[in-house]
């Protein structure tokens, strides 16, 4: 019977791992990143309780098969330091000060999210034993706020020099068939926060 109840306890363990919620809270508590692993891993972004803008399919394929995450552990961290730049830019020092949260995946892998009280930042990371390791593919499908206005440039052809105006076009307004455009591209969600 004692066999039996660990068994069930283990078996129950694996599944919460395995299909979960998480989440990382900046150092002054308005942002909070909220993770979900089942069977895919999905984000959202939250600023003062509202939510910004969101993941789904989030991925990276090692391998040429599909991605399916399996949750092995979580470590959660805080850094509060100052760097300074060999050269320095606009600033001598920064401040490097965020709470941060590693999902350790099976495989090998892991997806680490980061929150600042100015931002967050996500990415994976690969925990081999040195080897090069070539990935195939990397996925999100980002969904952002229907009311946002999307400030991008948009091109006529492929070769451009980067100096086209920026068009504004409403979030709603866009569509599969639109124009294509070009990176980098702001957001205003307008909630008060720019992405």
């Amino acid at each position: 019977m004692r066999k039996l109840m660990g068994f069930l306890l283990l078996a129950c363990w694996q599944v919460c791992l395995y299909a979960g919620n998480y989440e990382v809270v900046s150092p002054d508590g308005k942002l909070k990143v909220a993770l979900t692993v089942s069977d895919g891993l999905g984000m959202e972004v939250f600023y003062d309780g509202q939510s910004l803008f969101g993941a789904l399919n989030m991925g990276l394929c090692l391998q040429q098969q599909p991605f399916k995450p399996v949750a092995r552990s979580v470590k959660r961290s805080s850094v509060n330091e100052i760097i300074t730049p060999v050269v320095p830019l606009k600033f001598v020092s920064v401040a490097n000060h965020y709470n941060a949260l590693r999902l350790n995946l099976k495989g090998n892998l892991a997806i680490e999210f980061r929150a600042y009280d100015d931002g967050m930042a996500y990415r994976f990371v690969t925990n081999g034993d040195g080897k090069k390791t070539l990935v195939y593919n990397e996925t999100a499908d980002f969904y952002l706020p229907e009311e946002a206005v999307l400030h991008l440039q948009q091109p006529v052809g492929f070769k451009t020099p980067y100096e086209e105006p920026y068009s504004h076009v409403a979030m709603k307004e866009w569509k599969d068939g639109s124009k294509f455009a070009l990176l980098p591209l702001l957001v205003d969600t307008k909630k008060g926060v720019k992405l």
